[in-house]
């Protein structure tokens, strides 16, 4: 048994012990001493509450022994543990202290590192500002805008100072490129070049490209002007994209300003045109009658003298003359100029005036004309009067030059220096029908019966000159076929114009006929032209006679041309011929018209 069982069971041994003395007490004694007895059995009794006393004790010291020594146990287990930790502990500050060593090596590692670091530094460093002292220096001398642009088209803080004097700012930094180049340009080419740039940041365009098409490879830029007006500068830009981790993070842009080459290049291009122009002209006044040429050059002067005075007088109440009236007095007067110029085969002045009479043209289809349209004509005029002053200048260098010319190649008739004016006039018409034939693509040849036009007063044969012209043209033009279409008809490829001009003394007046074997007027081509153009309703076009309505191509601005050219398409041949007849001349015009066959006009002037 263990030990702690034995304690248990004393006072119980302890009180059977003492039962058993006193029962041997009181057989011995016998009662003779109850008094005796009586006490030793009290004192066993006390013996024996001393007993259960004292195991009592005892079991409270066992139960504390047991207590300390489990709390011993236990505190032997946090010996061990702390031990254990304290093991631990030592392990890690030996590990620490390896790792502190460690750190101290690479530190001083680090520490020679960072030493040469700073000596590179200090060596990067110096370069870097020699670096930028350079950058600077080529950004303040080189003679071209240098700026770096984000996708917002905002200006980055390094760029060239040409880059102000270009766009005439004072500082650049974060100025956006779009709205320095707005008030610069026009609004749809300013739309233009924001459509560029974004395409530019687009990584799948290609940049190649996109080169070919930069809107602002050569632009004008219009600064206004302190005292008024604009001040143009010409600028080249050119753009490059950069890029930063394999995308576009910005555009390079270059702007030049290459006002001077441009201006240089514009003098030297007015240099050569004006040479080529002499050239042209000169070769067109050798094969022309000096003469004849003076006479030109004259009338010329005194047309474009009359124009003048028409626009300046344009502010001013003509007698009876609308602004549109006027207009169409000036077309006429051109067009016969015109025609003159292609009768002498004056073929640069033919084109000059071809040019005027373009902008006659806008000037007199635009009720609401504006000034700058009457300037553009004031221009023209001007510029051609500059060619009249070349022409007259040459003819005057050349004028020893002058000889008989050898009869036209082509056998579309003579080109002889003629004294005559009925010569003349035949000379002329003729190489006005070869001009206008060879530009229609036609053939066309001219029959003369003229008789007593030599002696008539110098406005008849002007008038009668003038005349020819402007009906040969419309013969040519508008009547004589195609070769290919005259062959299917039936007809000789080359057409035949009729030209009869006789004095009738008896009546004093001049008889002129103009008649071509072509396809004649066509009635109902010329009545829907009318409705189109609003001059007739439908219902009044078809009431309309024949001879009525053969009249309506001379109303100032019909034709039934397709389209307009040097020849056709403006109305106004018909309505300048109307003019002289009918006008000037006060005589009257007949139209007589055969479909596929002719077609004739005659007229008869009273001579004063």
């Amino acid at each position: 048994m263990e030990k702690a069982e034995r304690l248990a069971f004393t006072p119980a041994l302890l009180f059977l012990l003492i039962l058993e003395a006193a029962y041997l007490g009181v057989v011995q004694f016998q009662g003779r001493n109850l008094a005796w007895s009586f006490a030793l059995v009290l004192l066993i009794g006390s013996f024996f509450f001393a007993c259960i006393q004292m195991e009592r004790e005892l079991r409270k010291k066992k139960k504390a022994a047991l207590k300390y020594e489990r709390e011993l146990a236990e505190a032997h287990e946090r010996i061990a543990q702390r031990e254990e930790t304290l093991r631990e502990t030592s392990d890690h500050l030996d590990k620490t202290r390896e790792e502190r060593n460690s750190l101290k090596e690479e530190l001083v590692k680090a520490n020679e590192v960072f030493d040469n670091y700073s000596l590179q530094l200090e060596i990067t460093e110096s370069e870097l500002k020699a670096l930028k002292s350079e950058s600077e220096a080529i950004l303040a001398n080189v003679k071209q805008g240098v700026f770096l642009i984000n996708e917002a088209g905002t200006i980055g803080a390094q760029y060239s100072e040409e880059l102000k004097n270009i766009f005439q700012i004072a500082d650049a930094t974060a100025r956006n490129f779009m709205r320095l180049l707005r008030p610069l340009i026009p609004e749809k080419r300013h739309q233009t070049i924001g459509s560029y740039i974004q395409l530019l940041f687009n990584p799948k365009k290609n940049a190649k490209q996109l080169q070919r098409f930069n809107p602002l490879k050569c632009v004008e830029l219009n600064f206004q002007r302190p005292e008024g007006g604009f001040a143009p500068k010409f600028v080249e830009f050119n753009f490059q994209r950069v890029f930063s981790s394999e995308r576009i993070s910005q555009v390079l842009v270059t702007a030049v300003d290459v006002s001077e080459r441009i201006e240089l290049e514009s003098k030297l291009r007015e240099g050569e045109e004006r040479r080529e122009k002499q050239l042209e002209l000169l070769c067109d006044l050798l094969y022309a009658d000096n003469s004849q040429l003076r006479a030109f050059l004259k009338e010329a002067e005194t047309v474009i003298g009359s124009v003048n005075s028409a626009f300046r007088a344009s502010g001013e109440a003509a007698q009876g003359e609308t602004p549109q009236e006027k207009v169409h007095r000036v077309f006429r007067m051109v067009h016969k100029l015109k025609s003159q110029a292609v009768a002498l085969g004056l073929h640069f002045l033919e084109r000059e005036i071809h040019q005027m009479e373009n902008l006659l043209n806008d000037l007199r289809r635009n009720s609401r004309a504006s000034n700058e349209d009457l300037l553009n004509v004031l221009v023209s005029i001007s510029s051609f009067q500059a060619r009249l002053k070349e022409a007259e200048e040459l003819i005057e260098k050349v004028s020893s030059l002058s000889r008989p010319f050898e009869p036209d190649a082509q056998g579309g008739g003579n080109r002889f220096v003629r004294n005559k004016p009925g010569s003349e006039l035949m000379a002329a018409t003729e190489e006005l029908c070869r001009n206008v034939a060879a530009r229609t693509r036609k053939k066309a040849r001219i029959e003369w019966n003229v008789q007593g036009f030599d002696g008539l007063e110098i406005k008849y044969q002007t008038a009668l000159r003038d005349a020819a012209f402007q009906l040969v043209r419309n013969a040519v033009v508008h009547g004589i076929e195609s070769p290919e279409r005259r062959e299917l008809l039936g007809k000789d490829p080359c057409g035949l114009i009729t030209l009869t001009i006789k004095k009738m003394e008896e009546f004093q007046a001049l008889h002129m006929t103009c008649r071509d074997d072509g396809g004649g007027l066509d009635i109902e081509a010329i009545r829907n032209r009318a409705v189109r153009d609003g001059m007739l309703k439908q219902e009044e076009a078809m009431a309309l006679s024949e001879s009525e309505t053969y009249m309506l191509i001379f109303e100032p601005g019909f034709s039934t041309a397709s389209s307009v050219s040097e020849d056709a398409g403006r109305g106004v041949g018909l309505d300048a011929f109307k003019e002289i007849i009918s006008g000037q001349l006060t005589g009257n015009i007949q139209i007589e018209s055969g479909a596929d066959r002719y077609c004739q006009f005659e007229m008869l002037i009273p001579l004063a």
